[in-house]
């Protein structure tokens, strides 16, 4: 998928969930309001083995979360619409918090983590399709709602070699 690609390419976050804009109050003579893309999870593999999971809009690399591993590294990168130094992730009843640093780069508005493949809430997702992220006051919800987005978790989960 291109959202997938294109967060390879960034391995990136942005703020979605927080960035509403304000209303504006439609008059003959202002513009109808842009509509805004569904939010979706895509998968996207590199020739390197390098595989993605990432929730946003199509054709875009603005997401809200997304997943990083190298097949039988045991490790997978977390990157999260959030800033501070926490976010607690959630799936189901299966809760747990990772440190989250913003990196000093370019790209300083993005705060990335680390997890095992054996983590209970990335097990947990993957099986239920069912994850909520909180942190730095913000709160998000990021479910699975569709097969396409099922079979995007499942390519994931093959890809990285996670044992459900």
């Amino acid at each position: 998928m291109e959202k997938a690609r294109q967060y390879s390419a960034l391995v990136a976050v942005t703020v979605l969930a927080a960035c509403q804009p304000a209303p504006v109050e439609k008059t003959d003579a202002s513009p109808a309001p842009a509509q805004e893309k569904p939010l979706s999870w895509g998968f996207g593999a590199e020739s390197n083995g390098r595989a993605h999971l990432a929730h946003g809009p199509d054709e875009s690399d603005n997401i809200t979360v997304g997943f990083v591993c190298i097949p039988g590294s045991a490790t997978v990168g977390i990157d999260v619409a959030l800033n501070g130094d926490k976010a607690t992730l959630f799936s189901g009843d299966t809760q747990q918090s990772y440190a989250i640093k913003v990196p000093d780069s370019e790209f300083a508005w993005l705060s990335s983590g680390k997890m095992r493949t054996s983590d209970p809430v990335l097990r947990a997702f993957l099986k239920t399709g069912q994850l909520e992220i909180q942190g730095d006051g913000e709160w998000f919800a990021v479910p699975v709602k569709t097969p396409a987005e099922r079979a995007a978790l499942d390519s994931f989960v093959k890809a990285c070699q996670i044992a459900l």
